[in-house]
């Protein structure tokens, strides 16, 4: 039986695996150079080393990194402004490199395990002595230790000194940058916590009102703070745990819950306490449940029915409102009732295309048929691309092929993209008759760019070659690659596809391949960014075996001067080329 120091382990010897494979790959090339400086200049102190790493980097300012093991991949997080970003940024390289470099065998314990060998030392006296001189400098600490001290006393009391609290914690003073929001969003936090204490000490109906007064304040917020990072999603998800939590605990009046949740679902942009449905059912319980379908169907009954292309205001409401009745008809597993609530709006394709899935989905595909086929019939022209590749389907699994083709071309024809063309291979593929699609695609494709380089000559920027990039996607699908490539001397070609292309072309025909490599190099220098060099010395790296091959060294080291003569006010782009 494995211990938990085995699987400890066993997550070390993984994580160090998989930095010394990924870490490169996941920062690239220009944080990977960074963090290796910041290594090497010793600004790294391992705070822990296990199952997970952290660590503290010298950096603008201290940043605390953690690296761990999850699902198989490298999991990371750094509060300095790039990682908070979602980048494995430099100061996650130098902790990488870091825990490398030291010995498999040298586990550090938590500092946690340290300071609490330490305290276990210390009298009550000393103990809290510690704690108030902490609060001194800690306000989020002196905040919850406070609350947690009030929380003690009279039930209006306390209640007013959590409204307090959380009034405090939200005061923005100012728009709050995404750099700050980490900072701002843990006092909110912190408040959300020591609430959560409260729970389990007699005084969950209490929580349950001050849950929804935080998520009013939380929810105010989102006009004063850059959320880029997500934290006030994250505090209203906490918020909603905690209002489940309290309602489980107090077991308040299923008919007073049942309406303040669903005016929460009709109102609340953020769905805090949402879905009601998934949620709160046993909460509810029967009573609940029976005042919540209630209360739903008399604001159902204000939701006018809408025909095809039939317009109005308020799609909100009429989307939220649809939504709880959509479930509430679910939860009676009637397939007729379903589609009645979904009936009420027919005013787009995608109602219809919804119908006909659920039907689908309930075994009914003779139904679902029907609803896709009346959708089409409401909709005949420029028909949504969904509800046309919900038909070819549909009819292929009827047998229906000659009405599946002619749906397949229609899509093929109003947009011309791979998808299509793999769509309409299937089916003409099915009747034995490719070849004669095949030809009849390409030619409407060809026409089709020529029109629209034709167009594109007229107005502010006007295009210089025709774009051939959907016929070049098309052709390397077919693995059609010398066609593909003669296509691209012909016009536009996307980059990624060109990239494609000259991989293709790198065995037999390396020249093609070092000249598509050069001119993109020479693209990203110009841009002027450590991202584009970094990209740049990607492909640099791959030219060098190909000139190697063809000219050998002298071609490549002509190349480099080439590069340095050409580029050489790129001061960034030249180191990245010394180390090359």
């Amino acid at each position: 039986m494995k211990t938990v120091n085995d699987a400890n382990q066993i997550n070390g010897s993984m994580l160090r695996k998989l930095l010394e494979r990924d870490m490169e790959r996941l920062a690239g090339i220009m944080y990977f150079m960074r963090g290796e400086e910041y290594f090497e200049q010793g600004r790294v102190q391992l705070i822990e080393t296990g199952n997970e790493v952290t660590a503290e980097v010298q950096g603008t300012s201290d940043y605390e990194v953690r690296l761990w093991v999850e699902d198989e991949q490298i999991a990371y997080e750094c509060d300095c402004p790039i990682g908070q970003e979602g980048e494995f940024c430099k100061h996650c390289v130098a902790t990488g490199l870091a825990f490398l470099a030291n010995p498999p065998e040298t586990k550090r314990s938590g500092y946690r395990e340290e300071i609490r060998e330490y305290l276990e030392t210390l009298d009550e006296g000393k103990l809290i002595e510690i704690l108030l001189d902490a609060c001194k400098q800690e306000k989020h600490l002196r905040e919850k230790l406070l609350l947690q001290s009030r929380a003690r006393g009279k039930t209006g009391a306390a209640v007013k000194a959590w409204k307090a609290a959380f009034d405090r914690a939200t005061v923005t003073r100012g728009f709050v940058d995404y750099r700050d929001m980490k900072s701002f969003a843990l006092g909110i936090e912190q408040v959300l916590d020591a609430l959560g204490e409260w729970t389990a000490s007699g005084r969950a109906a209490q929580v349950i009102e001050l849950a929804e007064y935080a998520a009013r304040k939380v929810a105010n917020l989102v006009n004063e703070c850059d959320d880029s990072n997500g934290e006030l999603g994250a505090l209203l998800a906490r918020i909603g745990e905690l209002h489940l939590a309290a309602c489980h605990e107090a077991h308040p009046d299923p008919k007073e819950l049942a309406m303040k949740l669903l005016d929460h679902e009709l109102h609340d942009e953020f769905e805090t306490f949402g879905p009601v449905l998934t949620r709160y059912m046993d909460v509810l319980g029967q009573d609940g449940l029976d005042e919540y379908r209630r209360l739903a169907e008399i604001e159902w009954a204000k939701i006018p029915a809408l025909m095809p292309r039939e317009k109005e205001s308020g799609a909100i409401d009429r989307y939220r409102i649809t939504r709880i009745m959509v479930k509430l008809a679910k939860l009676t597993g009637d397939l007729a009732a379903i589609i009645e609530v979904m009936t009420r709006d027919l005013s787009s394709e995608w109602t219809f295309l919804q119908i006909a899935q659920t039907c689908r989905d309930a075994g009914q595909p003779d139904l679902a048929l029907q609803w896709a086929e009346k959708g089409l019939a409401a909709f005949p022209i420029h028909t949504d691309r969904r509800l046309l590749q919900f038909l070819i389907m549909e009819y292929q699994n009827h047998d229906l092929l000659d009405k599946a083709i002619l749906f397949a071309w229609v899509l093929f024809e109003e947009n011309p993209y791979l998808e299509n063309y793999a769509k309409l291979n299937e089916v003409s593929a099915r009747l034995g008759n490719w070849p004669e699609y095949r030809e009849k695609a390409l030619a409407h494709l060809r026409s089709t760019i020529v029109a629209d380089f034709e167009k594109g000559k007229i107005g502010y920027e006007r295009k210089t070659a025709p774009d051939q990039s959907p016929l070049i996607e098309i052709l390397l699908w077919e693995e059609n690659a010398e066609e593909a490539w003669r296509e691209a001397q012909s016009g536009f070609c996307d980059d990624g596809l060109l990239l494609k292309l000259a991989e293709l072309r790198a065995q037999e025909h390396p020249e093609d391949s070092i000249s598509v490599y050069r001119r993109m190099i020479a693209s990203l220098v110009q841009n002027t960014n450590n991202r584009s060099y970094g990209e740049a010395m990607v492909l640099v790296r791959k030219i060098r075996l190909l000139l190697i091959r063809c000219k050998g060294e002298f071609g490549m080291r002509q190349y480099l001067v080439e590069l340095r003569t050409n580029f050489k006010q790129k001061r960034n782009f030249m180191k990245l080329l010394d180390n090359l």
